[in-house]
């Protein structure tokens, strides 16, 4: 009965186990849920820390969020287009162009749900909204985050339980890592990860707007209506070499710059305000609206990938398995994907698992775009090398979505092939289209802020 769910029965019978209750975490516990799956969850509340990474949600997370979670859509903010910007070269990803109108069917079959423009998320209001749908369905035994100690069978590759600090011991049928960087399983399997690049020091700002008036002035400012405009720092002009993104969320907006930890270069504080003049060469001067600093954070990241991420009974899930520049960044995709692996991986958890690995495993791929892009001096690049990396980009994306859509529908791959056929003639479009990005121009950055002028594509 569902009423004892919550009592001390967790510890008598196995049932799948979820550790962390970051964004990743309870989208399992919810999807467990939802297919009333008992199961145990640790790890506290998020809390209230700003900022908080992983606001922005790409084309296929949005749609997934919109029809699982269509009461927190209030938290969300539409947006129309990304920029990345290598040096001279601007790369602007725009929603609006013919391209989507041609993959829009696709995404909207993928995920059951509407698409129009994706969304950038308030993750402080979610993750919160998130913990209590989790910790309060009664499919869900909620516990408050502790060490826990794992009893492994290496001849049978399965968690067979584990021991909490408290000294009770739970028998698990499954268990989903979702600890991110922490990497609770990982290390106590003795997984080692195989390092992506130097760690990297990362500093976010969370600022408000000034007032209303300056709001609605933005509704129409180019850089406002993205999801996020990413461009590169260099230490001659703005202090360090890096990369900086800017996240615009209605009265607010977030800054993230990152640099090599080992290097030796400015104190966070002073890495924010390098980024100040960098975005203003790009047209992006958030500082003249957003002038209020709401929250900071800083600390050092390892980039990093296991060799496995999954066992007879164990999965790894988003930051616990990969951690690399892009998902620094962004890291909804992996939890909205691991929303849809968790009740595949309960029923199947070799294919499920693979399947899940191999889609984390493109961010190998967008991770060397962004190497390339960090490791860039002020030489001018030819636009072949910028259209040669947007394209490798934006094809790692496209091949997680398709790969993504294959896992939401892997219980009844025939018919997903046949709506798939179905929607490739109704459209009269191959399902491989062109990349998004309307074009790689050239521009000629600024010194003055919001001056910038295209000298041709």
């Amino acid at each position: 009965m569902p009423s004892t769910h919550n009592s001390p029965l967790h510890t008598h019978y196995p049932r799948p186990l979820v550790i962390g209750t970051d964004l990743t975490g309870l989208l399992i516990s919810i999807a467990l849920s939802r297919a009333q799956i008992a199961h145990v969850l640790i790890g506290d509340a998020p809390g209230d820390r700003l900022p908080r990474p992983g606001q922005i949600l790409t084309p296929t997370s949005t749609t997934i969020f919109a029809k699982h979670f269509p009461t927190l859509a209030g938290l969300a903010h539409p947006k129309r287009s990304r920029l990345v910007c290598f040096g001279d070269y601007r790369a602007a990803m725009d929603f609006e162009n013919p391209w989507m109108f041609t993959v829009r069917p696709f995404l909207e079959m993928a995920a059951g749900a509407p698409f129009r423009y994706p969304w950038n998320l308030d993750r402080v209001a979610a993750d919160a909204a998130l913990f209590a749908m989790a910790s309060s369905d009664p499919f869900c035994t909620h516990l408050p985050a502790q060490s826990v100690t794992v009893e492994f069978d290496v001849a049978t590759d399965r968690v067979n339980a584990v021991q909490l600090a408290d000294g009770s011991r739970l028998r698990t049928s499954h268990v989903f890592d979702a600890s991110g960087h922490a990497r609770t399983l990982a290390r106590q399997l003795r997984l080692a990860p195989r390092p992506l690049g130097a760690p990297q020091l990362v500093v976010q700002g969370l600022y408000a707007v000034e007032n209303e008036a300056c709001l609605r002035a933005l509704a129409d400012v180019p850089w406002y209506r993205d999801t996020a405009t990413v461009i590169r720092v260099f230490r001659a002009r703005h202090g360090f070499d890096g990369m900086a993104v800017c996240v615009p969320l209605g009265d607010r907006v977030m800054i993230q710059a990152q640099r090599p930890s080992e290097e030796t270069g400015p104190s966070p504080d002073a890495m924010l305000a390098g980024v100040v003049p960098a975005m203003q060469e790009y047209g992006v001067d958030f500082s003249r609206c957003f002038v209020k600093q709401v929250g900071m954070g800083a600390d050092v990241q390892e980039q990093y990938v296991h060799g496995r991420g999954h066992g007879a009974n164990w999965v790894l899930t988003g930051s616990a398995y990969i951690n690399t520049l892009v998902t620094s960044a962004s890291s909804t995709d992996t939890s909205m994907a691991a929303y849809d692996v968790a009740v595949p991986f309960v029923a199947n958890p070799p294919d499920a698992g693979r399947r899940y690995q191999g889609y984390l495993d493109y961010f190998l791929t967008m991770h060397e775009v962004w190497q390339w892009g960090i490791h860039q001096g002020e030489r001018s690049l030819s636009i072949d090398e910028v259209e040669k990396q947007i394209a490798k980009y934006t094809w790692a994306n496209q091949a997680q979505f398709y790969q993504l859509a294959e896992l939401k529908h892997y219980a009844d791959p025939k018919r997903f092939g046949m709506q798939l056929t179905r929607q490739i003639l109704s459209n009269r479009a191959l399902i491989l289209a062109p990349a998004p990005f309307k074009s790689v121009s050239k521009i000629r950055r600024q010194t003055v802020p919001g001056d910038v002028t295209s000298t041709g594509a």
